[in-house]
């Protein structure tokens, strides 16, 4: 390895742990007034970067077929689960400087698959606005498909469901 890949490599893993440092400062903010925080904070899953939704025949299919769209986290993720293998999480994603709530897919090889983080920078290509394209972080709970399956059944909608499940499983 070179020295500026090696370096290269070092800034990655640097920043990689910044930002880590920085997504488990806010989740600590976070839990005082949201519960959902908390539980991130105590059982939750980390990946950093992600996967192209290219990179898997059943992605690739599924996003032609269904059309993920922009700020329908949810929704999408869960829809690909009830109907493909990959495991859903709910959590955080620390991309440009602020986490925000959301859901992705994490496939049996553990890379995430995020449908619409792919939906909205294939739209601000179209509308030519800029993007943060840093690797983002993520931080969730994995919410089996079998609890996914009975609750979109149950209540017809795409809503977060993992405090219902963690809930539950505590009771």
């Amino acid at each position: 390895m070179s020295w500026s890949s090696e370096y290269q490599l070092l800034e990655h893993e640097e920043s990689s742990l910044r930002t880590k440092k920085e997504m488990r400062y806010y989740l600590r903010h976070f839990r005082r007034h949201d519960s959902f925080a908390a539980l991130v904070l105590s059982k939750g899953e980390w990946f950093l970067g992600r996967a192209n939704v290219d990179d898997y025949e059943a992605t690739k299919r599924w996003k032609k077929k269904n059309r993920p769209r922009a700020q329908e986290c949810f929704y999408n993720a869960q829809r690909f689960c009830m109907n493909c293998r990959g495991r859903y999480f709910e959590g955080y994603m620390f991309i440009g400087g602020l986490p925000m709530p959301h859901a992705w897919v994490v496939m049996d090889d553990g890379r995430v698959v995020d449908f619409t983080l792919e939906a909205v920078l294939r739209k601000a290509r179209r509308e030519k606005t800029l993007v943060d394209l840093t690797d983002p972080l993520y931080c969730g709970v994995e919410v089996p498909r079998k609890f996914v399956l009975r609750r979109v059944v149950e209540s017809g909608s795409s809503d977060p469901m993992a405090e219902l499940y963690y809930v539950d499983e505590s009771t």
